[in-house]
């Protein structure tokens, strides 16, 4: 009878060391897991943030180069018409008027 209970308890004792390092086991896979998620998680968001980051720099430096291109056709404009002399005399003619204007009170 001594026997079968002393079986019984270290089969009892295996089984509770055996449960114990089991859920040690998993307790551990799962804060690996948790960890390895946290930080692919991390490494999605900083790779998305790149991409948005670098998608809005090309957008600005599109609309930033349209302006620039918009501009210079219509400063060109601005000085082959300034260039004529019929419109150098009408400018010249207009500052006086305009500071005078500034001027008085």
């Amino acid at each position: 009878m001594m026997l079968l209970y002393t079986g019984m308890l270290l089969h009892t004792l295996m089984l509770l060391h055996t449960l114990m390092l089991l859920n040690t086991l998993v307790f551990l896979h799962t804060m690996v897991l948790l960890h390895t998620l946290v930080f692919l998680h991390t490494l999605v968001l900083s790779h998305i943030m790149m991409l948005l980051h670098t998608v809005v720099l090309l957008h600005t430096l599109m609309l930033l180069n349209t302006i620039v291109l918009l501009q210079t056709p219509v400063l060109l404009h601005t000085l082959v018409l300034l260039n004529t002399p019929v419109l150098q005399t009408l400018v010249l003619l207009h500052i006086p008027m305009l500071l005078w204007c500034s001027c008085t009170p």
